[in-house]
C-alpha cells in the first residue's frame, strides 16, 4: 500500500499546512502548490533521522511545529520536539521524552480565571458564618489549592482552612467564628505554572 499524507494541521493563519507523508513532515500551501519538508534530509530513509515524524501542531504564531518521534537522536526512544516552521532548522530540539504517541495540540498560554462569587458582590447576608466561594480555573493548568490564596478583609486565610476541589476548580470557606456586622472584603489569587496571575476581590455585608 502506498504511503498516504496524515494527521493535517492549519497553520493559525490558515495559509499553509503541515502533514506527516512517509515518516517526515512537509508544509504545503493550503491553497495548492510546491511542499517543503520541515527538517531538510530527515527522512525515515536517513541514518541521521531513524524513525518516523509524526503528528503536528503549530505555535500560536506559526513560527514552529511541534511534533512526535520515534528516534530523532541516536538512542532515544519517543520524544516530542519542535523545529522552525520556515523549514530552516537542520536539527529538530527535543523539548520532552514520552514513551507512547499522543496528540499534540499547541496553544498559547493564559492567565487563570475567577468568577462565580458567593456571597455575591456587594450583597447582604444576615448569615455570621456565610460560606465564601469562587469558581478558579485555568485552561492550561489543572490548578492545585497550592495556585490559590484567599484573603478575608485583609487577612490571609490558611490554606489548610480552606477547600479547593480540582475537578470542579470551586474554593470554599466556611468561617470558624461568626464575622462582625457591616463590610467584609474578600480576595482571591490565583497563579499558574507559567506565573500568570489573576487576582479578584469584591465585598459583602453581614446585616442584623
Amino acid at each position: 500500500m502506498e504511503p498516504v499524507a496524515a494527521d493535517p494541521a492549519f497553520s493559525p493563519d490558515g495559509s499553509e499546512i503541515a502533514a506527516e507523508y512517509h515518516g517526515d513532515i512537509f508544509v504545503v500551501p493550503s491553497g495548492g502548490g510546491m511542499s517543503r519538508v520541515l527538517l531538510p534530509g530527515a527522512s525515515d530513509t536517513d541514518k541521521r533521522y531513524p524513525g518516523q515524524e509524526l503528528d503536528p501542531a503549530w505555535s500560536p504564531d506559526g513560527t514552529k511545529i511541534i511534533f512526535e518521534h520515534n528516534g530523532n537522536v541516536a538512542g532515544s526512544a519517543y520524544g516530542i520536539y519542535v523545529a522552525n516552521a520556515d523549514g530552516s532548522s537542520t536539527q529538530a530540539v527535543q523539548v520532552t521524552a514520552k514513551t507512547g504517541e499522543v496528540d499534540l495540540d499547541w496553544q498559547s498560554n493564559s492567565a487563570p480565571t475567577i468568577g462565580g462569587v458567593r456571597p455575591s458582590a456587594g450583597s447582604e447576608t444576615r448569615d455570621r458564618t456565610p460560606t465564601i466561594a469562587a469558581t478558579v480555573g485555568d485552561k492550561q493548568t489543572n490548578l492545585a489549592k497550592a495556585n490559590v490564596t484567599l484573603s478575608l478583609d485583609g487577612n490571609a486565610v490558611p490554606r489548610k482552612a480552606f477547600s479547593y476541589d480540582r475537578a470542579t476548580d470551586r474554593l470554599s470557606y466556611t468561617p470558624a467564628s461568626n464575622l462582625s456586622f457591616g463590610r467584609h472584603d474578600v480576595q482571591v489569587v490565583a497563579r499558574d505554572e507559567m506565573g500568570l496571575r489573576a487576582a479578584k476581590s469584591w465585598s459583602f455585608k453581614v446585616v442584623r
